[in-house]
């Protein structure tokens, strides 16, 4: 494995050599990851150009496309196929490399081929499929943590034309990499209790006609661990007026009364311990994170004939992810806020018992939950005659069902089980939001070679794309013991009232030049029953899309490269999470022109580089953002997903390998992008929201909304310029491979210098959103015996324990009302998302 050896890959939906492929690619076979140590997405992240991964909240970015936030009607920006199959999740490319034969990461809008959401690219997960020979193997790890983890997998035939594969695995960690100080409450971050099985068939029909199944069942069990559990701190004071101004008083360090755990300070507030140290948190609620009734089927069946394949590959999933979460971030169960002295509580009113002590229940409880099921079609043609012309031409359809909902709950404040002016809300939920939505989508596509003389070949592709996302949102609001709940709690007498806000306006979105969207909203309708806001949309976004190319290839070692490619991702709504029944609930779909030249080169068999230069013009990014409204009405500053109109992302990629001695293989890549905005204006900053802050470039006329804690109209910025989130400019990754050749058996060693730079988590190029550079090193030994019977790895990550920031760090303002002082702003709070900590364990393989 030290040395270069040729990589088959299906990026282009035939099998060739990836230094035959005019695509920039980054491909990891399973051998490869395990003499590296790529067991993650996160960890393939570290050596491949231009890609992040958001692992709490299950985000892919490829230079700068991408998506930042988890509203499931806003699609995903690089397209997810396992075994042709289009997934809305990493689940099967975070598979351990002992059951996925390799996966290619293709940058680049993939607007041909692949077409759905690979506007920023694609990444493809090919499974080990049943073997002609009887085979099987065994795998345990056991590392730091209290982790474990236990793979097996046979394969064989069961006649001359069925073969089968059964693959398992369990993985558990028992302790986290974040520790939680309140007495009782359980430590999270990668707390995990995972389960996976599989079954493959490999069947031939006659001689013409071969089939492949595979079925996939997951099971998740977490405590705060796994995709959307903890993995980031925010090293800011507790809030001491409230965690959310829209929402009610949630003092997290505020002089309390009756508080179970956590750290007490003399003035008798709570002291976030994350100030000290990025690995500690204190909360009274324990993070659960469980996957149940989780099903993926594939299938795959091809007619050979003379000179073409007829393929059809199908199937889908049956998807179900539920996190429970603290919302209030703090270890406070219970305190008393003494209304008196200022304000509308005066001391005439307290005297006569009008204004009275209130207690707050601050614990707050998130529940997150994903239900979801799509399957996919596609029927393709391919040509595989020896010709000089080449084609592949097919049709697709995908279908998705889903349902998001979310809510909070305050269990213990009795104030919210009887608003004032709504339904009984006995569950307690200050926010109650349920989008239910259908996805049907469907593509013709085609893809031309042309190889017009001995070294040039021209390539074309279109594609033509239609989504169709149609359904219904339903939400409730209830606000409790705030000016901000649509009358002052002051003038009803005391705090004790909660009043329903639930919204009930409705429109039509914009584009940024004023046009209307496309789509419909039918007028909302409110439960009288339930409370429950609810109404119904329905919109459609189509495209053509297409690549043109040119190759130019001297020799066997060499290939030259320059494409066109355009890339699209359809439009969607603003509802779900991001805020209950907003009035501008369409987005517009993104486009992605995108131009590239690349470089292949292979010298004298020791030297490989694989260089790539990109530009691309992108519109209408989907950001969720606050508009300022300058018609002059009061209050219509709202949060919504706008289309930012126009971004740049430009750059350059080199993928190095080198073996300039026996036994030693070098590895490089390196990544330069700078991506940033080119058109947007008009853009509240929700943490600075009056652009008074360093940096700031304010825009247009002030909006009419006033900013109750500083009194100041709220302004809108000009973000031209600002980088794109989650892009950093630079990445380098290192890695070193040495072997050692023994008569019983060969000893590997490797080594990993990973580098990326500073990033930003939002639009806003800020201090407060950026989290800084990082390095780390990680260390290898294998040992393999001579009949590669066994191998044993020994392996450290993060080998000096360093901080790594997984994404761009996020913010928001410290802003609340003080019943002394009326609202104030104590700062802000920056929430920064880790890698882990340092790891290290031993793996055993063992091959019958």
């Amino acid at each position: 494995m030290t040395t270069i050896e040729e990589l088959v890959v299906t990026a282009e939906k035939r099998e060739q050599s990836l230094q035959d492929v005019p695509v920039a690619v980054s491909a990891y076979t399973s051998e490869a990851r395990d003499l590296v140590g790529i067991n993650s997405v996160q960890d393939m992240t570290n050596f491949t150009p231009g890609l992040t991964y958001n692992n709490s909240g299950d985000r892919i970015t490829l230079r700068g496309i991408g998506r930042i936030s988890n509203v499931q009607s806003a699609d995903g920006a690089v397209a997810i196929y396992s075994d042709g199959i289009y997934e809305s999740t990493t689940f099967q490319a975070s598979k351990p490399p002992m059951f996925v034969d390799r996966v290619e990461v293709l940058r680049g809008p993939q607007g041909t081929l692949y077409g759905r959401n690979s506007i920023g690219g694609a990444i493809n997960v090919i499974s080990k499929r049943p073997t002609e020979e009887f085979e099987a193997e065994i795998r345990a790890t056991v590392a730091n943590y209290d982790y474990t983890l236990f793979q097996g997998t046979v394969s064989g035939p069961l006649s001359d034309s069925l073969r089968i594969r059964l693959n398992a695995g369990w993985e558990k960690q028992r302790d986290g990499w974040y520790d939680n100080i309140v007495p009782g409450m359980p430590d999270e971050g990668n707390v995990i209790d995972q389960n996976y099985t599989e079954l493959q068939l490999d069947m031939d029909f006659g001689e013409n006609l071969e089939g492949w199944f595979k079925i996939t069942r997951y099971e998740w069990n977490n405590g705060g661990g796994g995709l959307g559990g903890r993995a980031a701190y925010t090293p800011s004071p507790f809030n001491t007026t409230q965690e959310a101004p829209s929402i009610f008083f949630l003092n997290q360090g505020y002089a309390f009364s009756g508080q179970v755990g956590g750290v007490v300070n003399p003035s008798g507030t709570s002291v976030n311990p994350a100030i000290n140290d990025p690995r500690k948190f204190a909360t009274n609620t324990p993070s659960t994170v469980s996957v149940d009734d989780t099903f993926f089927v594939a299938t795959e069946f091809t007619y050979h004939m003379e000179s073409m394949d007829l393929r059809y590959i199908g199937g889908g999933a049956k998807y179900h992810y539920t996190l429970i979460a603290d919302n209030d971030n703090g270890p406070v169960n219970q305190y008393t806020i003494p209304l008196t002295g200022t304000g509308a509580c005066s001391t005439f009113l307290v005297s006569i018992g009008v204004c009275t002590p209130l207690t707050i229940f601050p614990k707050a409880v998130t529940d997150y939950q994903e239900d979801k099921r799509w399957f996919s079609h596609e029927l393709n043609l391919t040509s595989t005659h020896d010709g000089d012309f080449q084609w592949l031409g097919g049709a697709y359809f995908y279908y998705e069902h889903y349902k998001q909902p979310v809510s909070v709950q305050l269990p213990n404040q009795p104030q919210f089980a009887t608003p004032v002016n709504g339904p009984r809300n006995l569950q307690r939920y200050w926010y109650d939001t349920r989008p239910e939505f259908k996805d049907r989508s469907y593509a013709v596509f085609g893809q031309v070679d042309w190889q017009f003389t001995e070294t040039l070949k021209v390539t074309a592709g279109l594609r033509y794309s239609h989504d169709h996302k149609f359904g219904q949102e339903e939400a409730r609001l209830v606000c409790f013991a705030l000016a901000a709940c649509g009358t002052s709690p002051q003038l009803l007498g005391s705090f004790t009232p909660a009043v329903d806000i639930t919204a009930a306006a409705v429109g039509t979105g914009r584009r940024p030049d004023g046009t209307l969207l496309p789509g419909v909203a039918v007028a909302t309708v409110i439960d009288p029953v339930s409370g429950l806001a609810k109404r119904i949309l329905d919109a459609s976004w189509q495209a053509t899309t297409g690549t043109i190319g040119v190759d130019w290839k001297p020799n066997d070692d060499i290939l030259a490269y320059a494409k066109f490619s355009r890339g699209y991702k359809a439009g969607g709504f603003n509802s779900g999470i991001v805020a209950p029944v907003v009035t501008n609930p369409f987005t517009d779909k993104e486009s992605n022109n995108a131009f590239e030249l690349g470089l292949k080169w292979n010298f004298a068999r020791t030297f490989q580089a694989n260089i790539s230069a990109f530009y691309y013009d992108y519109e209408n990014f989907q950001a969720p953002v606050t508009i300022v409204n300058n018609t002059g009405s009061v209050g219509t500053a709202q949060t919504l997903f706008y289309n930012i109109p126009k971004a740049i992302s430009k750059g350059f990629e080199i993928e190095a390998v080198w073996t300039p001695i026996d036994n030693l293989r070098l590895l490089a890549t390196y990544a330069y992008n700078d991506a940033y905005i080119d058109e947007a204006s008009g853009i509240v900053d929700s943490t600075d929201p009056t652009a008074a802050a360093p940096g700031a470039r304010p825009s247009g006329p002030p909006s009419p909304t006033t900013d109750i804690y500083t009194g100041r109209k709220e302004q809108g910025q000009d973000l031209a310029g600002n980088s794109l989130p989650q892009a950093p400019k630079n990445k380098l990754a290192l890695n070193a491979l040495y072997s050692w050749e023994f008569s019983p058996g060969t000893l590997m060693a490797s080594a990993s210098y990973i580098y990326r730079d500073k990033m930003y988590g939002s639009i806003f190029t800020r201090s407060y959103n950026e989290s800084p550079s990082w390095d780390q090193v990680d260390l290898r030994l294998t040992w393999t015996d001579a009949d590669d019977r066994y191998t044993i790895i020994a392996y450290g990550k993060n080998i000096f324990d360093d901080l790594g920031y997984y994404e761009g760090s996020t913010s928001t303002r410290r802003a609340g009302i003080n019943p002394a002082v009326g609202p104030v702003v104590l700062g802000i709070n920056t929430t920064y998302g880790l890698t882990p900590p340092r790891t290290f364990g031993v793996e055993v393989q063992y091959r019958f």
